[in-house]
């Protein structure tokens, strides 16, 4: 049965203020984004892929020719509660994250987007490429920069050692070379024994720790 209130003073929208009038609808308010010039194209597109026939029917026939949920519903034989049924939900699904985005950017908007995504990734894609390259070219021409990545469990060193220098927060031989020769003496637990072990293990990379004379 149909509300007496929509019969008495049927809730008429100006079909002259299209799109605007939609654009407030899914807003919930008033539309607080710039408008796309081919917001009108974005709109049936977005109406046709997302929408139902009848969903997108009902927008069309409210805002676009301005008619009552009365009038809709004589059209289609259904009440007016449930053309406003179909209105509400219409308009929830444009409120979506990814609808409105088509509706605030617009198709082109939208592709441009899209485009200049696929060209960043693709950039980074290179850039990381070209860093890689960079770094090879880096290890070729100074072995210790390749030496300076190796693990110390890679190291062959005795588990005391290994464990003393794994407590002091290393983990790489180019942590090890940042340490003076006293820092290393002085890291917890590690005597002379290996102490001896790790410099010689060092050396046999290329690396050789500071002194220091404080």
């Amino acid at each position: 049965m149909e509300n007496s209130t929509e019969t008495k003073t049927p809730r008429r929208i100006n079909g002259s203020d299209y799109p605007i009038n939609l654009l407030d609808a899914i807003d919930g308010d008033c539309w607080q984004h710039d408008i796309p010039f081919d917001i009108n194209g974005t709109i049936e597109y977005v109406n046709h892929t997302f929408l139902s026939a009848r969903e997108a029917d009902v927008l069309h026939q409210r805002f676009f020719h301005g008619k009552t949920c009365s009038e809709i519903g004589k059209m289609n034989g259904v009440t007016a509660e449930r053309v406003r049924q179909i209105e509400a939900r219409a308009l929830r699904r444009l409120r979506e994250p990814k609808h409105i985005n088509y509706l605030r950017l617009g198709i082109a908007g939208v592709i441009r987007s899209s485009v200049n995504a696929a060209v960043e990734k693709a950039y980074s894609g290179e850039l990381a490429k070209t860093i890689e390259m960079l770094e090879g070219v880096c290890e070729n021409v100074n072995p210790l920069a390749k030496a300076r990545k190796i693990n110390i469990v890679e190291l062959g060193l005795s588990t005391r050692s290994f464990n003393c220098l794994g407590r002091a927060g290393m983990k790489t031989l180019g942590d090890v070379e940042k340490l003076t020769t006293k820092q290393l003496k002085h890291i917890r637990n590690l005597g002379t024994r290996c102490y001896n072990e790790i410099i010689e293990v060092l050396k046999k990379h290329g690396i050789e720790l500071r002194e220091d004379n404080i």
